[in-house]
């Protein structure tokens, strides 16, 4: 891949930071953004953000590049994010995503705690919206499963479980973590926004229908 590119890439990843920023979706240093950087079936390399990196001043030097086995080009003293593992295992899953999106919204964070602590992953499922047709679900009557997978300390624990689940199910490109807001991925970068963002959209829906049901109205 050439070196273009990854500068390219680099500078979409820190654009798109920025814009979720200001959205209140990377508040703080949350949240992590990636691209791979080579073709499937070849040893994973990806671009991805550092840890600790603040979202709403991320700069191309924040953004590595990282090998299969957490092997560095170029870190220039940073680290990887922590989720990076989560990172590695969609890719490795998904051999047609190229851009992976995580951010902690309010809505998809607040969603994921309704959920069952007894099975792993817990599911969330969206009907009767339209939106639902931007996640690739075309038929009347589809229903979005969304799985919800448990807030492990050890993100290895996480990047596991989402492994295991990708491998065997059929699955929509997205899913949340409990607590810890949502993930999207697409071919490019433009997709991924897309899956993050009607995914977003469906969650504040739900959110808003589960505070007014508690409401009693």
């Amino acid at each position: 891949m050439h070196v273009n590119f990854q500068d390219d890439a680099a500078k979409l990843l820190v654009n798109i930071s920025h814009e979720f920023y200001r959205r209140g979706w990377m508040v703080g240093t949350s949240g992590n953004l990636s691209f791979r950087i080579n073709d499937p079936g070849e040893s994973l390399r990806m671009l991805i953000t550092a840890s600790g990196a603040d979202k709403g001043s991320l700069t191309p030097d924040e953004i590595l590049i990282c090998g299969e086995d957490y092997d560095s080009i170029s870190w220039q003293g940073k680290r990887p994010s922590a989720e990076t593992s989560i990172h590695r295992s969609i890719y490795r899953s998904v051999p047609n995503a190229g851009c992976i999106l995580h951010v902690h919204t309010v809505a998809s964070t607040c969603l994921s705690l309704t959920t069952t602590t007894e099975s792993n992953p817990a599911f969330l499922q969206f009907a009767e919206y339209e939106m639902i047709k931007g996640l690739g679900l075309w038929d009347p009557g589809a229903i979005a499963t969304v799985p919800v997978f448990t807030n492990w300390p050890a993100v290895a624990n996480i990047a596991r479980d989402v492994e295991l689940y990708l491998e065997a199910q059929q699955h929509i490109p997205a899913f949340l973590i409990r607590g810890h807001g949502l993930t999207a991925w697409g071919h490019d970068l433009s997709s991924a926004r897309k899956h993050l963002e009607v995914l977003e959209f469906l969650c504040a829906c739900a959110w808003e229908n589960y505070r007014a049901g508690q409401r009693g109205g």
